[in-house]
């Protein structure tokens, strides 16, 4: 679902969510396979900081009214640049703030040197350990994920069938990046799948 909230023929703010109904309880949850479905608002660079503020303020209490309208639970994950939460606090809502790193990748060099001494001793040692490619199945992919949450007493998100159909589609589409890592008597030590947007991963 993407719901919108309109100034004239101008949309300013928007989000978008899966619709989940079991009898008669409605649900609007963060998509499974991505990592946010939070509030989105158009920019205000054109105005003065008070006056974006405001604005965003008011989207957010429109959209959260529909939501407690329509649904009997909401749960949202919003992305780093979304900065305030009080729209959420006022209406008694749960609200949890998780950490998130935002990386330019262009300076690489500039970031290895911000990290641990300790943290790049681990690194080129893992880089001896270990070689970096590409050779796991879609098969793999699923009945790993599925060990990791099964190891953890939790129920997989996707199931293993479907979440195996979804990689090897992505893969086909050339819409993914998958990279593994291997100890030296070739047994797989771990993996990586980036699903790839048009300038992030």
């Amino acid at each position: 679902k993407m719901l919108g909230v309109w100034a004239g023929d101008n949309i300013v703010a928007g989000v978008s969510f899966i619709e989940i109904i079991r009898g008669s309880l409605k649900k609007a949850s963060n998509h499974i396979l991505s990592p946010y479905c939070g509030f989105i608002y158009k920019s205000g660079e054109d105005k003065l900081m008070a006056d974006t503020d405001s604005i965003q303020l008011f989207c957010a209490e429109k959209l959260i009214r529909y939501l407690q309208e329509k649904y009997n639970y909401t749960s949202l994950v919003h992305a780093p640049a979304f900065k305030d939460i009080r729209p959420f606090t006022w209406q008694d809502w749960d609200a949890d703030i998780r950490y998130t790193y935002l990386i330019n990748l262009r300076d690489i060099e500039g970031h290895w040197n911000t990290l641990k001494s300790k943290t790049r001793q681990k690194i080129n040692k893992a880089t001896k350990l270990l070689d970096i490619g590409s050779s796991i199945t879609d098969e793999k992919i699923g009945e790993i994920t599925e060990m990791n949450f099964r190891e953890r007493g939790e129920t997989p998100s996707v199931p293993t069938k479907t979440l195996v159909r979804i990689v090897k589609d992505l893969r086909k589409r050339g819409l993914v990046d998958i990279i593994t890592a291997h100890d030296k008597n070739g047994e797989l030590a771990s993996f990586q799948v980036l699903t790839r947007d048009e300038n992030t991963v």
